[in-house]
């Protein structure tokens, strides 16, 4: 089962609102292609001014072949006031078998921070994840997320202004679910905004002149 989520488009800034527009902001700590945190990662939080675009919450997953685990999900992604995409990730339940890991792919090369948003409230901590060129593994195992257990909520903080064809995959043994995901037309960034209604002001500006030169006319 694999399923699309896009992005919404924003409108409706006036020209007013330009001299408040930020630039576009550096990223924080990076996981290295390779690299490997043992244990917990720290925590994160949200920066202010995010944006939702899009998510999946609380969506059903289920282990094949042979249904051998279920539960469910939630992904969400978010964009930041300087146009980078932060992807939030947590198992919300599982229902009957067990998740041994989470596997997000599509994440090419560009720079990645990884921190826990909300612990979970049954305990279960990832024990190590793992940065490979293309994804960003999370290990439960030997422990594994049982039935009643739900894993932490985790924030991946990236360098990329979109996240397309990237897809999520649940795996215990040698089953798994994938649930592909995107924003197929994310928001501009605040920067490319600023210059897009700057021309747009111009335009109309222009337009006002040539109006009121008619009228003299």
């Amino acid at each position: 089962m694999r399923k699309l989520f896009r992005g919404i488009l924003l409108s409706g800034v006036g020209c007013a609102a330009l001299a408040a527009l930020p630039a576009l902001s550096a990223k924080g700590d990076t996981i290295a292609v390779g690299g490997t945190i043992t244990g917990s990662p720290g925590a994160t939080s949200l920066p202010a001014g995010s944006t939702l675009l899009a998510s999946i919450i609380n969506a059903p997953f289920t282990l094949q072949p042979g249904a051998v685990g279920t539960g469910t999900y939630t992904v969400k992604a978010f964009q930041e006031s300087g146009g980078t995409i932060d992807i939030q990730v947590s198992v919300d339940s599982v229902t009957s078998g067990h998740v041994g890991s989470v596997t997000l792919s599509g994440f090419d090369n560009f720079a990645v921070d990884v921190g826990v948003l909300s612990e979970s409230p049954t305990g279960v901590d990832d024990t190590q994840i793992v940065r490979t060129t293309d994804s960003i593994d999370f290990d439960f195992r030997p422990a594994e997320i049982q039935v009643g257990q739900t894993s932490d909520t985790y924030l991946i903080k990236t360098s990329s202004t979109h996240v397309s064809n990237a897809i999520i995959t649940f795996q215990d043994g040698g089953v798994d679910f994938e649930q592909s995901f995107g924003v197929s037309a994310p928001l501009p960034s605040t920067a490319s905004m600023g210059i897009t209604m700057m021309a747009a002001c111009g335009i109309a500006g222009a337009a006002m002149k040539l109006r009121r030169k008619e009228v003299v006319a």
